[in-house]
């Protein structure tokens, strides 16, 4: 878990840990393809909040290797913690060779995306995908 210290704005933010067989962009757009096509038959263009959330995710994502645990501890994380806390991440990463990415994203920028990405919660898991997010804070 990351502690922020010093100056704390009023804009909200939310952390996210994935762990992903294959690309990122490439699994975060599979999946949403599954319900783009109901959500396009609403009067609202929900098809360009979604590639805005998946932009979110990309771009406020870093990918990590969990060998490297000095870079893991420079950047708030701790590999015990991680073990504990996401159990079903570490076992793919560690012993199935799956990519893991750590961000959070902000709402700072006021992207529809942005905001969207912020207040989703997500607990999600298939073959290809493990997606952990909070709600904002």
């Amino acid at each position: 878990m990351k502690i922020r210290t010093g100056f704390v704005s009023n804009s909200s933010s939310s952390s996210f840990i994935i762990a992903c067989k294959g690309d990122l962009r490439e699994e975060l757009e599979r999946l949403a393809g599954n319900y783009k096509s109901e959500l396009n038959k609403s009067p609202f263009n929900f098809s360009e909040l979604i590639d805005g959330v998946i932009d979110a995710f990309v771009s406020y994502s870093e990918k990590f290797d969990i060998e490297d645990e000095e870079q893991l501890e420079y950047e708030g994380y701790d590999v015990e913690d991680m073990k504990d806390q996401y159990p079903d991440v570490y076992q793919k990463v560690k012993h199935f060779g799956w990519d893991l990415y750590i961000g959070s994203v902000s709402d700072e920028d006021s992207e529809v995306g942005e905001l969207a990405a912020v207040a989703m919660e997500i607990d999600y898991k298939d073959d290809k995908i493990i997606i952990h997010k909070d709600s904002w804070y």
